[in-house]
């Protein structure tokens, strides 16, 4: 029996709603999630099916290994790539998931990347400067996006005064990209204190994946449960689970 399923879309999901409001990736918006969406009821576990953003996901990973470590945001950075290394003509974008004191803050909407700015569609190619992006190489799209990424993060960093400030997805393993923007165009902004304060980091390579943190969110609903409380049987709590999860994958 497959105990739940946990989805991660890179998009703005409201999983109270059961929206997926809008995704640049899948060029979809307004879907009912509902048909697909399954509850967890009666006296024990029973098939469930979570769909959340991908930068949420991610965050789950980071609520579960630091737990109360202030303030975290998880920058989701998704650009996909079309047959050939080409882009696809409908761009994915920036999500943006904050972990406080250990947990995932979903905000007033409950949906992650609710800064509009940082997302774009194929209907306004030029909303960050990025006019001709499709001719470009997917290398020199990463650094225009992260230019203007780090160019807003002071102003979220200004308000929030997290503790830790993690980039993900695109720009995982391009720490020296990161580098050298902040050495040079960016060298004057309230960024580069952050990264050589070590508060800015770029995350490694699949250290927070999608699907494990999505799996986690699903576990933890199940798990947390009034009918499924400790005192059952040792290896039932979630957190086993999860330790089990993590070893295997």
């Amino acid at each position: 029996m497959v105990a739940g399923v946990g989805l991660g879309v890179s998009g703005i999901v409201e999983p109270e709603l059961r929206m997926l409001r809008e995704s640049t990736v899948l060029g979809a918006r307004d879907l009912d999630l509902g048909r697909i969406w399954t509850e967890s009821r009666g006296p024990g576990p029973r098939p469930l099916l979570i769909v959340d953003n991908d930068a949420n996901c991610c965050a789950w990973n980071i609520a579960r290994d630091e737990p109360g470590s202030g303030t975290t945001i998880f920058v989701q950075l998704s650009l996909h790539h079309a047959d050939g290394g080409g882009l696809r003509p409908t761009l994915g974008g920036v999500g943006l998931s904050f972990v406080i004191d250990g947990r995932v803050y979903y905000g007033s909407s409950h949906a992650a990347g609710e800064l509009r700015g940082y997302r774009w569609s194929a209907a306004d190619p030029d909303q960050l400067g990025l006019s001709g992006l499709t001719e470009r190489p997917v290398s020199d799209a990463v650094a225009r996006m992260s230019e203007e990424l780090l160019r807003n993060l002071g102003v979220i960093a200004s308000a929030l005064d997290p503790a830790r400030i993690v980039l993900g997805g695109e720009l995982a393993g391009r720490e020296a990209l990161v580098s050298k923007q902040l050495a040079t165009t960016l060298a004057a902004t309230s960024v580069a204190p952050l990264y050589e304060s070590g508060v800015l980091c770029v995350a490694a390579p699949s250290e927070y994946p999608v699907r494990l943190g999505a799996a986690q969110m699903v576990l933890h609903e199940i798990f947390s449960l009034p009918s499924v409380g400790s005192a059952g049987e040792p290896g039932l709590g979630w957190q086993s689970l999860l330790d089990r999860l993590r070893s295997a994958s």
